[in-house]
């Protein structure tokens, strides 16, 4: 197991451990977190008061609240500790473990993605650099293989099909799009370099309500959000009921020939190649531009793939 890998396992038990375990003293924690490691890790050869310490350090950097009581001699996460952040959610989740590619310890039985999902490398710096509001500098490489340094105020991260974004406006970017939250993919962000500078965040913008309508990625706010209504047939559509694809999403009929959703989101590439994927089995009720533009997909679809010239 990499180094990398390992100190990351190690905040994850350190932060669980305190959590679960009130004042815990030092040795206790030291105690806890080795027993943790040495059954994930075949590489683990032993842990010092001084690596511990260290950790709890690096893990209060990332904005994760980890006290010291000296009448009660043990660390403790005060109760008003916020669990919203990236690395407190991460922590519960056992995709925590696999976004690492940390295969080891897993039984042959259990059948994960064999690729790292793009981009999962960089989460925790640029955790801290959003927690911390620091100029984040890094070479971004275009589909075209060109790249660029870029210069970037990030302000969150989104997940969206395997792949890791970092929301963030750029500083010295075109002038008519300063200011605008961009999604820049981190499987295509390289040299990344956590500046010491400070910028300061505008408090009008509020990521959640930017994403709130938005399927994928992208989102235009100029774009407004539209009520879809699609019908399935009932198979395909218990597993949209099963697996939702936006948080609007509702059940307004469902009978033994169809199950129709409703949904409020701005019909965007993403939301509309969705759609296509499943196609087969959906008719789109509305709105009418929605199925216009399926149609129009669907015949250039056709019109390729009849005309290959053999």
């Amino acid at each position: 197991m990499n180094k990398k890998v390992e100190y990351i396992m190690r905040w994850a038990f350190i932060y669980c451990k305190i959590e679960s375990s009130k004042y815990i003293t030092l040795d206790e924690l030291i105690i806890a977190v080795r027993n943790k490691m040495e059954i994930f890790s075949t590489t683990f050869v032993g842990i010092s008061k001084r690596t511990i310490e260290r950790d709890i350090q690096e893990i209060k950097a990332m904005g994760l609240g980890i006290e010291y009581s000296k009448t009660k001699k043990g660390y403790y996460i005060p109760n008003d500790e916020k669990v919203d952040s990236e690395f407190a959610c991460l922590r519960n989740h056992f995709k925590f473990l696999n976004s690492f590619n940390i295969k080891e310890h897993i039984p042959n039985f259990v059948l994960t993605e064999s690729r790292e999902p793009r981009g999962s490398r960089h989460i925790f710096s640029l955790i801290h650099a959003i927690e911390n509001n620091l100029i984040v500098e890094l070479d971004y490489r275009k589909f075209d293989n060109t790249s660029k340094r870029r210069k970037l105020k990030s302000y969150g991260l989104k997940e969206f099909k395997g792949r890791w974004y970092l929301l963030a406006q750029e500083i010295d970017g075109k002038l008519e799009e300063r200011g605008l939250i961009k999604t820049w993919g981190l499987d295509r962000c390289f040299d990344i370099n956590i500046t010491s500078l400070k910028f300061r965040p505008d408090a009008n913008l509020d990521i959640k309500k930017i994403f709130k309508d938005c399927y994928g990625i992208y989102s235009n706010l100029e774009e407004q959000a539209e009520d879809v209504i699609l019908s399935f047939t009932p198979e395909i559509g218990r597993f949209v009921k099963a697996d939702p694809w936006h948080e609007s999403q509702e059940v307004i009929l469902e009978n033994e020939v169809e199950i129709r959703i409703k949904l409020h989101v701005v019909i965007s590439h993403d939301f509309i190649e969705q759609a296509l994927s499943l196609c087969e089995n959906m008719k789109v009720i509305s709105p009418k531009s929605l199925r216009e533009k399926i149609v129009q997909i669907l015949r250039k679809s056709i019109e390729i793939n009849t005309n290959t010239g053999e």
